[in-house]
């Protein structure tokens, strides 16, 4: 699995556990809420076998989650990091983190932001 077949399986996740729209990249001025947006905020690789073949890919990413209400918010934001933790297991993803899950000023919506880490062999 290359780097877009993991961003697709986070966006696949993430839409199934909160039920709404998700997309990758930041928000613009013509999305409309409730929302989820996933960008990559860092990405390391390490060669994983002699043959270098297969790579490690030490991954972080920001999943945020824009919607009218602040405890919809909430409840989206604890299935979503619940799927992903579930997701690891069975995605091969090592060593999944939830970093971070914070409120984030925004105006006229509530924002729940998720950092999430993972080591994955591709």
């Amino acid at each position: 699995m290359e780097l877009s077949g993991i961003v697709s399986a986070l966006l696949e996740e993430l839409g199934s556990a909160t039920g709404l729209r998700v997309r990758a990249g930041w928000v613009t001025g013509q999305d409309t809420y409730p929302l989820v947006t996933l960008v990559m905020s860092e990405a390391t690789v390490r060669w994983a076998n002699i043959e270098l073949s297969r790579f490690i890919y030490r991954l972080r990413f920001q999943v945020d989650i824009w919607h009218g209400s602040a405890e919809e918010c909430d409840r989206l934001a604890s299935r979503a990091a619940a799927r992903l933790i579930d997701a690891s297991r069975r995605r091969g993803w090592m060593g999944l983190r939830i970093e971070a899950i914070r409120d984030i000023p925004a105006d006229g919506v509530h924002r729940k932001m998720i950092e999430v880490s993972f080591l994955a062999v591709v």
